[in-house]
């Protein structure tokens, strides 16, 4: 593995020079190639672990040895992050969904000390937190109020990258949201037809995220 030059990292834009400087200093910098395993579905681990450079895949293996895509975490989020403070196993097995994936690892030690000397670097934790925990009640919202189209239709505008490619089957889908193919075929027949998105081999393209945010608050 290549060493890895902290000065070409290009600095999140919410950290001023001082709190970057020390977290780069302080944390252990890793380059995965796509497919390397990060973290492991059960793993309790102390250390937070942020996405630098490239993008992280969340998976989850069921009871029945399938397994669902949970989120992609790109430059700037961290991943499982309510366990690292909790010390509970991890929910989701990361894995690098890129080649070139740069992630920092920070221990809870390191962690807290930035916490009480950057006020940028909390805001962020706290923040973090708060995000994943709103996602978390979001996800338990629309499993009881919104139809499953409605559903399928918010998940793949959250799985889309920023080119709306979406590098998942129809099958995989149904699993991870827990819905029958068929339905999942419908619904994608549905927004094929008004060119908001195109299935591929393997794979579905959005072509217009506008388009979509309005299907969904129309279903």
């Amino acid at each position: 593995m290549s060493e890895i030059d902290k000065a070409s990292l290009k600095k999140f834009d919410h950290f001023g020079s001082d709190t970057w400087d020390d977290i780069l200093n302080l944390g252990t910098l890793r380059r995965y190639s796509a497919g390397t395993v990060l973290l492991q579905q059960g793993d309790i681990d102390d250390k937070l672990i942020i996405v630098i450079e490239g993008r992280v895949a969340a998976r989850r293996t069921t009871a029945s040895a399938k397994y669902r895509v949970g989120m992609f975490r790109g430059r700037g989020d961290a991943l499982s992050h309510p366990s690292v403070h909790l010390s509970t196993p991890k929910f989701f097995s990361f894995s690098a969904d890129e080649d070139d994936t740069i992630i920092l690892e920070l221990s809870l030690e390191d962690l807290y000390s930035l916490c009480q000397k950057h006020r940028d670097f909390l805001v962020w934790v706290t923040g973090d937190l708060s995000g994943q925990l709103l996602v978390a009640l979001d996800q338990l919202r629309q499993d009881r109020e919104l139809s499953a189209d409605a559903r399928l239709a918010r998940r793949l505008y959250s799985l889309a990258d920023e080119t709306g490619h979406i590098s998942l089957t129809q099958e995989e889908i149904g699993h991870h949201m827990g819905i029958s193919r068929v339905t999942v075929s419908k619904c994608l027949s549905e927004l094929e037809k008004e060119s908001i998105l195109v299935r591929k081999y393997g794979r579905i393209e959005l072509l217009d995220r506008s388009a979509l945010r309005a299907w969904i608050s129309a279903n």
